[in-house]
């Protein structure tokens, strides 16, 4: 795994071997272009418990979970890795550029409406990108076929369901049907 120039990613290439299947699961990730880290609303983050869930969901489909973020992010990893702990935790050892090179590798991706989803997108990888009432979709929202943006008013309302649709809209052949894991 590269990011096409002189950079590898050793975190990723040690943990995932060869013919694993990698998906990208950003958990809140940074705010990069100036914005102050960690200053994103709550009401602009999926809960961690169902990021989580759908890293499981994910796990049984036979995709990888990869997740990234950074140190004001732990609190939502944390519930991520303790409801899923197969999942690759890479968060606080990637770069701008090997955020772009897993999304390139990912199958799919989702992610709360930030900077790190505007690269996995432009990398070409199938995503959902979650908004809440806080940002406008229409001004700000990553643009490409294989995005879907799911909006709502409340990010801590928002169902899993309703993000499974999303991803299978943009990646059905990824999966089949999302297995429910009890």
């Amino acid at each position: 795994v590269g990011d096409g120039g002189d950079r590898d990613l050793p975190a990723l290439r040690s943990v995932l071997g060869e013919g694993r299947s990698v998906s990208l699961q950003a958990a809140r990730t940074l705010w990069p272009f100036g914005a102050r880290r960690g200053c994103a609303p709550s009401g602009k983050r999926w809960p961690g418990a169902r990021f989580g869930e759908m890293a499981r969901r994910w796990i049984a489909q036979g995709i990888m979970p990869v997740l990234i973020g950074t140190k004001q992010d732990q609190d939502a990893l944390d519930i991520v890795r303790t409801i899923c702990p197969q999942a690759i935790d890479l968060s606080g050892q990637t770069s701008f550029s090997e955020i772009a090179a897993l999304g390139r590798q990912a199958v799919l991706a989702l992610g709360n409406d930030t900077g790190p989803m505007h690269l996995i997108v432009a990398a070409g990888t199938p995503s959902a990108v979650l908004f809440s009432s806080e940002s406008d979709p229409a001004l700000c929202a990553p643009r490409s076929e294989s995005c879907m943006i799911i909006k709502t008013h409340d990010l801590n309302h928002l169902d899993i369901s309703e993000v499974q649709r999303g991803l299978q809209a943009v990646c059905g052949r990824c999966f089949g049907s999302f297995k429910t894991i009890s």
